[in-house]
């Protein structure tokens, strides 16, 4: 019997209404329970609530709370209704390697007592928290997209609007095109044109609130993590590019105004309140260093004497990089930083020699990325630089930095064999030991090794890439993490091997995640290694090996962001040969 039904009964009975006697609903939320109308119980905040009073006062606990006087006035928030963030917790057995950070205190107001104009932007909101905040960290954890942003949001408009916006965006999937192993971009339904009308909300507020001053460069920091969100899960990669490589600069630049290096929180000698006289929080440090490595993955059109410069970074940290590692964490920043060495020596290289006399007329790679930047040429990856007439304190620099890799993988063996295979964390510490293996492969092959030397590696990294593709966070068809995982890995490896098994396993596997990473689509990628495959297999001998001199390598890519289509050109070594095809996505 409904609420009204029974009120209507008790009227037409003869004895007087009594309802003082009968006890309270103490599981409903408060303003149901003083409505005296059956509440669905709903959280964090009831749906009834919503659909006819537009709030939701929370859930309490009535033995914290004391009874409030029917003549005071309604709190603007209730302290005892369950916060929108938990305390973080320090590091337990089950989770090893929690970021270390200061405890964040609980929001003084609960979503249920916030305003939203609509049930679009609160449900859309809510999936921010519920499901995409977990998904962009992929198999690491970090408190930026689960604590640092949804806290901020209470105070900052645009990121709010901005959450909101990427919430309702990732809830809405990918059509896929089987015939293509590729996709035609996310699905047109309500709910995307709501999240590009949002999307034009937080923009806007954007533009209103940053200004000059240490807030406004925080909040320029996080507008562009934001936007670069945004736009990759919508699969705008090189318009999320331009944006990567405009926020890194304004990043770069106050550090260097501040006389402060690229750090990273895992050293020992790192104290994290080292930007204690600033705004920037220490996640927004490493989030942007982590960007600096996604611009030198993809395309950095940056010129050589910033590498000049960003190669020596945390050049004292790595001295004292510990003998093994103590946890997940710290293990990734270290290899983090020696990532950003390396790629930033072997990107200062770029330009001092002439290219090998192997029939290859160029090194580089031109790019019309259809946006403000232009045309621009990058270097291409693991060719080799330098001859043997280089000069000795070039390769005596070069020797150094592999001496690097090769003490973080020491230090990283003994934690990889105490974690036990197919939990999240094995497949963390996995990440972490492809991207290891296949970043020694682009620094060997760079300076003296061919790549047809690197064939067990290519096999190890393969094997692993199966594993944690078991995960079940790959399991999600519309999958975005914001940083990079296992999808860079198996395209270089693809690219790099010319084992048939080995590139066709690469491919299967980036078919199979089918997620995006930062700036990288796994079916995009499997899409263009099958393409260049099929070309240099034309020359494939009966024993199934394929000559150095077909090999291919690209060396034009002009980009229509409008149409999200792609037309790459690839020039065989040997020969000289161009060849063309579109990609779309």
């Amino acid at each position: 019997m409904s609420t009204t039904q029974q009120i209507q009964s008790e009227t037409n009975k003869p004895q007087p209404k009594s309802r003082a006697g009968k006890p309270k609903v103490r599981t409903g939320c408060q303003t149901c329970k003083e409505r005296r109308v059956k509440c669905d119980e709903t959280k964090p905040a009831c749906l009834r609530c919503l659909k006819f009073w537009g709030r939701c006062d929370g859930y309490a606990t009535p033995r914290y709370r004391p009874r409030r006087p029917k003549s005071a006035p309604r709190p603007i928030a209730d302290p005892a209704s369950r916060p929108l963030l938990p305390l973080l917790k320090k590091d337990s057995p089950t989770t090893p390697h929690r970021l270390e950070s200061k405890q964040l205190q609980p929001l003084h107001r609960s979503i249920a007592t916030q305003t939203f104009n609509s049930q679009d932007q609160y449900q859309s909101f809510v999936h921010f928290l519920e499901n995409t905040s977990n998904m962009l960290p992929g198999l690491f954890r970090t408190d930026l997209w689960k604590n640092l942003l949804p806290q901020a949001s209470y105070d900052t408009p645009f990121i709010r609007s901005a959450l909101i916006a990427i919430g309702a965006l990732s809830g809405c999937g990918r059509k896929f095109q089987e015939d293509k192993f590729a996709t035609s971009g996310m699905i047109i339904t309500p709910r995307y044109r709501f999240a590009l009308t949002q999307y034009g909300i937080a923009v806007s507020q954007m533009r209103e609130n940053l200004v000059a001053g240490e807030k406004g460069l925080n909040d320029a920091l996080i507008a562009c993590l934001l936007v670069v969100c945004f736009e990759c899960i919508q699969g705008n990669y090189f318009s999320a590019l331009t944006h990567v490589v405009s926020g890194h600069k304004i990043f770069k630049d106050w550090l260097d105004s501040n006389n402060k290096r690229l750090i990273t929180n895992a050293s020992p000698t790192f104290q994290r309140n080292s930007f204690s006289d600033t705004i920037v929080e220490d996640e927004l440090v490493t989030a942007f260093n982590r960007m600096d490595l996604q611009i030198m993955n993809y395309i950095d059109p940056r010129p050589a004497s910033i590498h000049m410069e960003m190669k020596n970074e945390g050049e004292e940290i790595v001295q004292h990089m510990p003998d093994r590692f103590t946890s997940i964490s710290e293990s990734r920043s270290y290899l983090e930083l020696i990532q950003r060495r390396t790629s930033h020596f072997i990107a200062s290289t770029a330009g001092m020699y002439p290219a090998p006399e192997n029939g290859s007329s160029t090194r580089t790679t031109r790019i019309a990325t259809g946006t403000e930047t232009g045309t621009v040429t990058i270097h291409s990856e693991s060719e080799t630089l330098l001859p043997s007439t280089a000069p000795p304190e070039l390769r005596i620099e070069y020797s150094g930095y592999v001496n690097e890799l090769s003490r973080w993988f020491k230090a990283f063996a003994p934690l990889f064999e105490s974690l036990i295979e197919g939990t999240r964390d094995w497949s963390a510490a996995a990440v972490l030991y492809i991207e290891a293996q296949t970043h020694q492969v682009m620094l060997l092959s760079s300076f003296s090794y061919p790549l047809d030397a690197f064939f067990p590696t290519y096999r190890a990294v393969v094997d692993l890439a199966e594993k944690i593709s078991d995960d079940h966070l790959f399991a999600q068809d519309d999958l975005y993490t914001f940083d990079m995982g296992i999808v860079n890995p198996l395209r270089l490896v693809a690219k790099w091997c010319r084992e048939p098994t080995i590139r066709r396993k690469c491919i299967m596997l980036l078919r199979k995640t089918r997620c995006k990473e930062g700036l990288w689509d796994a079916l995009c990628m499997a899409a263009v290694s099958e393409w260049q495959m099929q070309i240099e297999e034309e020359c494939m001998d009966e024993n199934g090996v394929i000559p150095e001199g077909a090999r291919v390598r690209t060396v034009d890519l002009k980009v229509d962001n409008w149409k999200r289509s792609l037309v790459i050109k690839c020039a065989r070594l040997g020969t000289g040969e161009i060849r063309s095809t579109v990609i779309e996505w």
